[in-house]
Formats: structure tokens, sequence, C-alpha cells
């Protein structure tokens, strides 16, 4: 044996699996789990640390129902509120330890939720950003989701699973296997009474979200499902993936109505207007595009980021829409005619932030 020789192949072995990785996940079509295989490459071969390297990729971002404030969460463990009309930082809540996933305000505007990528769910109080509670899984979860009429949080993960949190107790109620997949994204219907789940294995999966029973499944994408969106009366989910496609499916029949083909190879994000005749999405090509149900093609396409455009959500009233995307920036829109407001550089707005604590 040669322990120098035996190093020397474990740290070419090493280098050679992360640039496999990098390839397969930037240059070749990119579904989710290349970029989290990416990123489990860099950390546990310790080239990241993500407790203390900051990236300034935003992955979600959210609107308080009032409108004036805009919450993000990305490559930091950071959850970050902002003015919505100023688009300076207001607080930055402190309490992962890790990259935050997802964050969410509640339908009321009284708690945020976040999750990351090492299984911990935090509540937070929205008015002073305190901690009100918080959950440890053994999973990395993607998404989360607050119940329409009742104290209850979903949590997803990449390994399969959901688990239901009582925002009343602090205990966790349920768990079961939404994908086996690994789930990527979650949301109830409006009246609470259906959660839709999609996930890596192509099916987006209908449960019952009392008994949490399945009860269908909607096929068509040929990949990945990143993103979901009920329509007001629930009747109909609106869908969109790494097949670059946006698809629009009858809930209750389980059938597709209709589909759209984008030129983008990954559809990160979609989302309804409130008049549910129209949607917003985000792509891998950095466009955020305006679309109308009864259309093939795009009505307009709004300031395009320089690089993957990861989330896109409109304000309550309607009238405004923030997208955050992996070149640090966070765009603030007018919906009626998709004009820029406002453009956040979360990197620099934390440094000078910091430098004001």
């Amino acid at each position: 044996m040669n322990p120098k020789k035996d190093k020397a192949i474990i740290a070419a072995s090493v280098v050679l699996a992360i640039l496999a990785v990098v390839v397969a996940s930037f240059v070749i079509a990119r579904p989710v789990w290349l970029v989290d295989a990416y990123w489990t490459v860099m950390i546990e071969t310790g080239v990241v640390d993500p407790a203390a390297d900051f990236y300034p990729w935003t992955v979600a971002v959210d609107w308080s129902p009032d409108g004036e404030t805009v919450v993000s969460s990305g490559y930091h463990p950071d959850v970050l509120l902002w003015d919505a009309q100023t688009g300076k930082l207001k607080k930055r809540l402190k309490g992962h330890r890790i990259w935050v996933q997802e964050v969410i305000y509640s339908p009321d505007g009284r708690w945020i939720a976040s999750v990351d990528w090492d299984g911990e769910v935090i509540l937070w109080d929205a008015e002073t950003g305190e901690q009100r509670q918080e959950w440890r899984t053994d999973r990395d979860l993607f998404t989360v989701a607050f119940h329409p009429t009742q104290p209850l949080l979903a949590a997803g993960s990449y390994q399969g699973s959901i688990a239901i949190f009582s925002l009343s107790d602090s205990r966790q109620e349920h768990a079961f296997i939404g994908d086996p997949n690994g789930v990527l994204y979650l949301t109830y219907s409006p009246d609470g009474r259906l959660m839709a789940v999609a996930g890596e294995n192509k099916a987006i999966n209908i449960v019952d979200a009392e008994s949490y029973i399945h009860l269908k499944s909607l096929a068509g994408h040929e990949a990945g499902v990143t993103s979901l969106s009920f329509t007001r009366d629930g009747a109909r989910l609106l869908s969109c993936g790494d097949d670059g496609t946006i698809r629009l499916w009858d809930v209750g029949a389980g059938t597709q109505i209709k589909r759209w083909q984008t030129k983008s190879d990954w559809i990160n994000f979609c989302v309804l207007l409130p008049d549910d005749k129209r949607f917003l999405t985000a792509g891998t090509n950095g466009k955020i595009t305006l679309w109308s149900i009864e259309q093939d093609e795009p009505l307009a396409v709004a300031a395009q980021h320089a690089d993957w455009a990861q989330c896109v959500r409109i304000s309550r009233d309607g009238r405004l829409f923030a997208s955050s995307s992996k070149d640090g920036k966070i765009f603030i829109y007018d919906l009626t005619d998709s004009r820029l407001l406002k453009c956040i550089d979360v990197s620099t707005a934390m440094r000078d932030f910091n430098s004001e604590e």
C-alpha cells in the first residue's frame, strides 16, 4: 500500500466527481437532482460550508398580504424582509444554520414559514421577526405551505416525505410519502380540502388534505414537476417543470386541458393571477413571462434576469409581482405593463445592512 498514492487517487476522484456534476448540472439539461447532487458533492468534500459561505442566489420570494413587504430566501442562512416600495432591507431573520430553500407568508400575514436543506422548519412572527416555533426533521426540505383554513403547516422533502405540523401546539401531526422520488413543491387547494404534490416522478399527486389518502395522479409531464398553482375555485391546477412545459389540468376529471411548450429547458415556477385567466412563469433562461390561458404564445416578457429565474409571486391585490434569481437580484414589477419598478441587489443590500448594524 502507498498512502501518498492512495490520497492522490482519492483527491483526483473527488475533483473528477465535482467536475462531472458541475458539467451535468450547468451545461447539459439541468433537472433538480443534478443541481442537488452538485451542492451535495461540494458540501461533503468541504469545498463549500453552508453555515459560513454566502451566495446571493435567491431561491424564493413572497409578499405580505398588505403588499408592503417582500420576503426572500436563498443560498445563505438568513430570511430577508424587504420594503417593497424602496427596496431597502428591513430585517434579517437569523435562526437557520444552512441555506433556506423556501419562505412564505401565512394567508393572514401573521406568520412567515421557512425551510432549509438541513431539515429545519421555522415559524416566524411576521411583525417582530422573532421565532415562534421550530421543528427539526432528518430530511432536506424543499417546500412549505400553510393550510388555508386550519392552523397547520406542510413541509415536503427531497427524500419524498411530507410532514404536517400544528401551529397551535407545536407538534408534528402526520407524515406520509408525497412523491417517492422527491417532493419539489406542494400546495393546498383554496378550500383546504386537497393537497397537490409535485416532484421528480413526473406525476402530480392529488391527496385528501384531511385523511392524507392519495386520490389520483395527473400524468403528462416528461420530467420533474417544479411548481403548482390552483385556480380560486380549486377546479383547475397549473403546473410546470423540467420538460419546459406548462400544463393546465381539470382536477376532478384528472385530465389535461392545455399544454404550453417553451424554449427554456426548465420552468422553475408558475403562478396564476387572481383573475385565473393569466399566469406568470420563471425559467432557467432568466425570463419572467406573462401568459394567457386562452393563447398559445406569451402576452409579455418582463425584464430578464442575467441567470436562472427561480421564483415569481404576485402581490395579494394583483398590482405587482416579484421575481428572484440565481443572479442575486430581486425584481419588482408593475403587472399592468410588466414594467420593472425596482431592482434589489441582495449581496449589496446585505453588506450595507451589516455596516449599519
